[in-house]
């Protein structure tokens, strides 16, 4: 679902960024490979003759006495390290780069659909929950979904690359506990699986409401206060945000689990196969060597098992924002942005007249219709007054003069013009209007007041 979200051109550089991975997780295998042949010259250092890839080696650099060959592995294998961590550092600035790209770009895209679309989709909405998805779920899609998805292509390549290392080295012993460890973790997965799904669905909606509730009690807050109910709307937010909390505070003791449980695995898993390779009969070289191994790749094995198990967790915590993302662009209309101050010849800068003839308006087919056969002439320079009983439709004969909304009969004409769709930008432009409700940003009078106008062109004069 998070690879569906993307574009063509974000596609391509994900299978870039994932083959990236893979290779990273190559050469980190390779590191801890390098490892193997310092321990077994320090522990036996007839491996000099009796091993065919370190005589080959030693030979290859020109046959340097014991110390010094000893020397030049140990560098060897700290460059290896060196370098396997500069390419992961390296690696994660390019995803942080491609995650932040790519929310960016889907952020711009949903509210510039949000804003584009139609004045009356927005009536049936509420805005603070549809601007709490927006932008958490954004986020969640790009720190759980994109930064996931790679987590998991790294974490698994280099699981399967440390096995195939394990296996040959040290053969089944390695390989048995390798099983194990993937074992308990896909138990404990799927285990836990259907109880992180639920708890993340709850906590998005439990935190849409909360943050939706929040939002309109404050932008009410005169109305709180007239009406005295201060600890009633505190103790219903109160309700609202205690949901939240717990529902985050499950998932995090549910994602703890898994850790807890490797960990157990792995300190285990370490005793047994010590048992094993000591039973095996083998020189004690070939001892050192395979522990060395064991312990390497056991401190590598475990926590990567650990991430990998905390990814997918945090894949699944994230479905239901994604599955948020997608059915909010499946029910936002496609529209496409509006022109902007395209004059035409129609005269509407210097109108005299409006004609409003036989206007009628529902806010869907399926819904009654709010305001049938309107008719009136309003002219310019002069005042008027609309008055109604609540739910008489004073507020949508305003909108539909703003042409905010769009009659489903009869016309509204200026100056003999009918107000369209190609030319109610310009009309917008030629009119002012003094909402009740005014938006207000939280900038300063002058941010305010420019609004819309580039930096540039603001004199603070």
């Amino acid at each position: 679902m998070s690879w569906a979200l993307l574009t063509g051109k974000e596609k391509r550089r994900g299978v870039l960024i994932a083959i990236a991975n893979v290779l990273a997780s190559l050469l980190d295998t390779i590191s801890l490979v390098g490892v193997m042949p310092l321990v077994s010259l320090i522990v036996e250092p007839d491996v000099l003759t009796t091993n065919r890839a370190i005589a080959f080696l030693h030979e290859f650099l020109g046959s340097p006495d014991y110390a010094l060959f000893v020397k030049i592995s140990a560098l060897g294998a700290l460059a290896l390290l060196a370098a396997s961590a500069l390419v992961n550092v390296i690696l994660m600035v390019v995803i942080k780069r491609f995650r932040v790209s790519c929310q960016d770009r889907l952020a711009a895209q949903l509210t510039t659909r949000c804003v584009n679309a139609p004045y009356d989709w927005h009536l049936r909405q509420s805005s603070s929950t549809m601007a709490h998805h927006v932008f958490f779920d954004v986020l969640a899609w790009s720190s759980g979904g994109i930064l996931g998805m790679f987590a998991v292509i790294s974490h698994v390549s280099l699981l399967l690359l440390v096995t195939f290392v394990v296996l040959t080295a040290a053969a089944l012993t390695g390989v048995m506990g390798m099983i194990l460890v993937a074992a308990l973790a896909a138990a404990v997965m799927l285990m836990l699986r259907p109880r992180i799904r639920f708890l993340s669905e709850y906590r998005r909606t439990a935190s849409a409401r909360a943050f939706s509730f929040a939002s309109e009690f404050l932008r009410g807050i005169k109305d709180v206060k007239l009406s005295g109910n201060e600890p009633f709307f505190v103790r219903i937010y109160g309700k609202a945000f205690n949901a939240y909390g717990n529902a985050m505070g499950s998932l995090r003791v549910l994602q703890a689990i898994p850790p807890v449980a490797m960990m157990f695995l792995g300190q285990a898993g370490i005793v047994v196969i010590v048992l094993l390779i000591w039973a095996s009969g083998s020189s004690s070289g070939e001892i050192a060597s395979q522990m060395a191994l064991v312990l390497l790749v056991t401190a590598r094995v475990i926590p990567v098992t650990n991430r990998l198990v905390g990814t997918v967790s945090s894949l699944w915590h994230a479905i239901p924002n994604l599955e948020g993302i997608r059915a909010l662009l499946d029910v936002l209309p496609q529209a496409d942005e509006p022109a902007r101050n395209k004059p035409s010849d129609e005269g509407l800068a210097n109108w005299q007249r409006i004609d409003v003839e036989g206007i009628g308006y529902r806010y869907s087919p399926e819904d009654p219709v709010v305001m049938k056969d309107v008719t009136a002439t309003l002219e310019h320079g002069k005042s008027y007054g609309v008055v109604g009983p609540t739910g008489a439709g004073k507020t949508t004969f305003i909108d539909l003069l703003l042409g905010l909304l769009h009659p489903y009969k009869g016309q509204i004409r200026i100056d003999g013009t009918a107000l369209s769709a190609n030319n109610v930008r310009e009309w917008q432009n030629y009119i002012g209007y003094v909402p009740q409700n005014p938006m207000i940003l939280d900038e300063t009078l002058l941010a305010n007041v420019a609004f819309g106008v580039h930096a540039k062109h603001v004199e603070e004069k």
